[in-house]
């Protein structure tokens, strides 16, 4: 797995720009996420992935989850195709739908100032499928780590699980001792 685990995202203020623009760009394109998991259904809650970026950043804040990320191409990418209809529909993956708030962003989806290809660049996101679990806040913005490539459910799951279960920045200060 590459990771690089507690890296601060350099120019945050660069990035939530990027967020909001790329947000502005899906709302325009589509008017709605995907439709609301069936509270009936006994197994476990699909996982919600939203195309509005800067509404899953501030949902992520606001209710204090990781927010996940995919990076991944439309039609071009064998591997992003697979991860989709094989990891990313299996059951054990939509176990972990209540721990983050989930995001996607389609390299295909460019926009005229190049948003996409600017939030990839501050991430590090150099192929797809690429899989970051971030710790965001209005003030910053952190990546546990990150996932590159397909993966059998198998074997996916248990690394973003392990990502998901880094306590946040914050939850890190309490626990550091006091100076004196």
């Amino acid at each position: 797995m590459n990771v690089q685990v507690r890296r601060m995202v350099s120019a945050p203020a660069l990035v939530l720009a990027a967020l909001m623009m790329l947000s502005w760009r899906a709302a325009a394109v589509s008017a709605d996420d995907a439709a609301p998991a069936n509270a009936a259904n006994s197994g476990p809650q699909a996982v919600q992935w939203s195309n509005k970026v800067y509404q899953a950043f501030q949902q992520a804040c606001r209710e204090k989850k990781p927010l996940v990320v995919y990076f991944h191409s439309v039609g071009e990418c064998k591997h992003c195709t697979r991860l989709e209809t094989e990891t990313l529909t299996a059951p054990s993956f939509h176990v972990l739908a209540d721990r983050a708030v989930f995001v996607r962003i389609s390299m295909n989806d460019e926009d005229e100032k190049g948003n996409v290809r600017q939030l990839m660049n501050q991430l590090g996101v150099e192929s797809v499928p690429f899989i970051t679990v971030l710790d965001p806040s209005p003030s910053q913005i952190v990546e546990r780590g990150h996932v590159l490539g397909y993966f059998p459910a198998e074997a996916f799951v248990p690394k973003i699980q392990a990502l998901l279960d880094l306590p946040r920045p914050a939850d890190l200060a309490l626990t550091t001792p006091a100076k004196r």
